[in-house]
């Protein structure tokens, strides 16, 4: 069962097979449908999917033995129950003949399938957005899985040749050539030239970042394909599914380049938003602030690996003169992915922006709209002060002033860590916003100066609410279980009587926030005009948006 006409015979008559099983209620459904991408088939009967790998030989996978079919089918089922054990059954061989075959029977296997358990595709991600349905919650909850994955998922060996200068330059220019071989057949290939002057500058400057990642335990066993036609949520649960088995050079990566995927696929799928919440909530979690350097590099990446399958799907539609050349889904899509990865690797407009605010004055919530409207990074006072200390973001703490992680040898630490912090995100390309209360004017000024120093905007977000409202946002989240802040009506007491006021040569970048009204993405926007207008946001994708 090698050839394609073959495993084309092999799934017509399972089909019928699974269908004729339904009507007899061993499935449950006699509706078979049936899902191909480039590289298997999946047929989907009722409450189950039978996934079949094709018999395909590409440069970076070789599924054409029936032997390595099963060995990959196996190392598919291994791996994906890291991330979705409740989706993932069995391999099963399939007996009999292309014509009369059986899921599970006695005798000699002709093929071997992947059992799964099926859901409902309206709950893909990439359907999800479609329909404007994906959620916040949504969002938080993958973000959060995935950086307890990457935690606990195995390391590469330091000696290995994953995640090496040398395997990331190979792997990158393997894939850029590919993508030349596919675009030459149409007569596009010149597309390609940009940006490989973009691929080699990068190597070069980047090698040390690579490396440095490697040595530090960055590079692990990931996911590998992360984007939204991977993602589903299922009731009320996220599932990341369908990760890379055939490669291990795909497989084992930095973990940067893992979340980049998703995160670009986001953004080339109009929600850039969700792109933003997704690495800001990542970010706080793991403290991978260190891995920005080469994020830019790989969501670019990523866009080609997109691009390339788009255009390996119309060439097997062209070879079995299933579609046209041009004015398939699989053309314009990766068209727009390509189109991205070109705009993605433009040199980024930056700025440091700062909140000014007593406790309670919603700088946080400010922050998190402003951040979804810039692609900026985000670094909290709350929680980078909590993670000196070896704690949890959401650790409980009675903040007691003047002692403690509260102390002013520990304000000190945190301030200095935001502002070494900062200046590593503008040198990778990245517009900051420090979420902190910068009630001293040396901690204001400190920043300002940075900003100089680097020769990029600065803005201040003096965000003012009444003394009641602050008491009552603050009592009212002390009950929350997921607010880093341990700000009680103490400590609020000691900032009104103790703060420096902003001062009359702080006016320069200063915007005020009335953080009385509602602080979401619409008011946000409006009251920070010249802020957007500065970082020229609003071209974040080009052209048509991926479906």
């Amino acid at each position: 069962m090698n050839t394609p006409n073959e495993q084309m015979i092999l799934i017509q008559s399972l089909m019928q097979a699974l269908a004729a099983a339904g009507a007899h209620g061993m499935v449950g459904n006699p509706n078979v449908r049936c899902f191909e991408t480039h590289l298997s088939w999946v047929l989907v009967a009722g409450d189950f999917a039978y996934k079949l790998k094709k018999a395909v030989r590409l440069p970076f996978v070789d599924f054409s033995t029936l032997a390595a079919r099963r060995f990959y089918c196996d190392a598919e089922l291994r791996l994906n129950r890291r991330l979705a054990p409740d989706l993932y059954l069995a391999v099963e061989p399939i007996t009999g003949s292309a014509t009369h075959p059986r899921i599970g029977g006695s005798g000699e296997a002709i093929e071997y399938v992947l059992e799964m358990r099926a859901f409902d595709q309206s709950g893909l991600w990439s359907e999800r957005i479609a329909n404007r349905s994906l959620s916040p919650a949504e969002i938080d909850s993958l973000a959060n899985q995935l950086a307890r994955f990457h935690d606990a998922t195995d390391r590469s060996a330091p000696a290995s040749a994953w995640g090496s200068v040398a395997t990331v330059q190979q792997t990158a220019d393997d894939n850029l050539e590919q993508l030349q071989l596919l675009l030459d057949e149409d007569g596009e290939g010149g597309i390609l030239s940009q940006l490989w002057t973009w691929q080699r500058d990068q190597h070069a400057v980047l090698a040390g970042v690579f490396d440095r990642r490697k040595q530090d335990g960055f590079v692990r066993e990931c996911h590998g394909d992360l984007h939204a036609g991977n993602v589903v949520t299922i009731g009320d649960r996220v599932a990341a599914f369908d990760c890379i088995e055939f490669s291990e050079a795909f497989r084992w990566i930095d973990v940067m380049s893992d979340i980049a995927f998703i995160d670009m696929d986001l953004r080339c799928r109009g929600v850039p938003a969700m792109a933003a919440r997704l690495l800001d909530r990542y970010l706080a979690q793991t403290g991978d602030y260190a891995g920005l350097p080469v994020y830019r590099y790989y969501r670019a990446q990523r866009a080609l690996v997109r691009a390339k399958i788009g255009f390996i799907r119309n060439a097997q539609h062209r070879a079995t003169a299933e579609g046209a050349v041009s004015g398939l889904p699989e053309v314009e899509e990766a068209a727009h992915y390509l189109a991205y990865a070109v705009h993605a690797v433009k040199p980024p407009t930056v700025a440091i922006m700062i909140t000014h605010g007593f406790s309670g004055s919603g700088k946080s919530t400010f922050s998190q709209s402003l951040l979804e409207l810039t692609g900026a990074i985000r670094l909290r006072s709350d929680v980078e002060r909590k993670r000196l200390h070896a704690l949890a973001a959401t650790t409980r703490h009675v903040a007691q002033v003047g002692a403690g992680m509260y102390c002013a040898v520990s304000n000190e630490a945190t301030y200095l860590k935001l502002q070494m912090l900062a200046r590593w995100t503008i040198a990778a390309g990245f517009a900051v916003i420090v979420d902190a209360a910068f009630l001293e004017k040396k901690q204001r000024s400190t920043f300002r100066a940075l900003a100089g120093e680097l020769g990029v905007p600065f803005f201040q977000f003096d965000l003012r609410a009444s003394h009641d409202t602050l008491r009552r946002r603050i009592t009212a989240r002390s009950a929350s279980q997921d607010e880093p802040s341990d700000a009680n009506l103490a400590v609020l007491a000691h900032q009104l009587r103790d703060h420096e006021p902003l001062a009359d040569d702080e006016a320069a970048g200063t915007i005020v926030i009335d953080a009385e009204a509602r602080l979401d993405q619409d008011a946000v926007a409006q009251a920070c005009k010249a802020v957007l207008l500065a970082l020229e946001v609003g071209g974040d994708k080009p052209g048509k948006t991926a479906r």
